[in-house]
């Protein structure tokens, strides 16, 4: 969690180093006061952000060499000990699309009576509800696309029909009081998506009783522009304090993280793990 010193002339992150080897340095930058009055996005920062992790799966479900599940779970543990409150453990999803993930129960396992943090696990669907809340998930994250070529082409449906299947996941999440949040992201085919449909999606997920909805660019190609653009439509229909963001690790990224933590969306999910620890099967220095 990092803290926002403010002056009247300037506000000044603070560097900070995410388990040094779970997403590397947020960069100290010096930002103007002036920058942030005139836009309705950016006039109230908050005094803190919340950092989630996200490597153990975001980081490590496309590489090809298995990692196994020890070293999975000392990964975890950690990430934990660094102080990071909330991390991103596995997936529910098929293992046939995602060999890497394929151990989710065993990891579920291992991390279930962890202290100190939270572990939203990622479903694709009611049957990976199920399977996940059994292997003792406590809290779960779904996967929605703002656009119908990522959805189809990830999820195998159209935006209505993941609508749907969520809505059945969301109902038996609430009968079982399990938080649920949801991942939001742009399009790697399409290109640039509106804001208007980004802000549709999220309505709809918050109307679902969704506890948090996380906007994200999903390949890295987003401007300050486009995304106060699509801050600014999402927070017209859905609580600013019910929002968090997801961006890339490319060289501008963390600028976005300095423009998108507005009034009230205090959480930033943190990059994936740097591919040299992904793809290693021990965590010995």
């Amino acid at each position: 969690m990092f803290g926002l010193h403010k002056s009247p002339r300037q506000m000044r992150y603070v560097k900070g180093t995410l388990a040094g080897f779970g997403g590397g340095n947020v960069e100290a930058s010096y930002l103007s006061s002036r920058n942030f009055s005139t836009h309705r996005v950016l006039k109230d920062i908050p005094e803190f952000v919340k950092i989630v992790e996200v490597g153990p799966r975001d980081g490590l479900q496309n590489k090809k060499h298995i990692v196994p599940t020890a070293v999975k779970v000392q990964l975890i543990q950690m990430l934990v000990s660094s102080g990071l409150p909330v991390v991103d453990p596995t997936s529910f999803v098929s293992p046939k699309w995602v060999p890497q993930l394929a151990d989710a129960k065993d990891v579920m396992a291992a991390i279930r009576n962890i202290g100190g943090a939270r572990f939203p696990t990622l479903i694709p669907n009611l049957k990976g509800f199920e399977t996940a809340v059994a292997a003792g998930a406590k809290e779960v994250a779904i996967f929605a696309s703002a656009s119908e070529s990522f959805s189809k082409s990830n999820i195998n449906c159209s935006i209505e029909d993941s609508l749907v299947r969520y809505s059945d996941v969301s109902i038996a999440a609430r009968k079982l009081s399990i938080p649920i949040y949801i991942v939001c992201c742009g399009c790697p085919v399409e290109g640039k998506i509106s804001p208007s449909q980004v802000a549709y999606v999220a309505k709809e997920l918050y109307d679902m009783g969704c506890s948090e909805i996380s906007l994200g660019d999903t390949i890295g190609v987003g401007t300050r522009g486009t995304v106060i653009r699509m801050l600014e439509a999402v927070i017209d229909v859905v609580p600013s304090d019910k929002l968090a963001v997801h961006f890339s690790r490319h060289l501008w990224a963390s600028s976005f993280k300095h423009t998108s933590v507005t009034p009230g969306t205090r959480r930033v999910l943190n990059t994936p793990l740097p591919t040299q620890w992904s793809e290693r099967t021990s965590l010995e220095r």
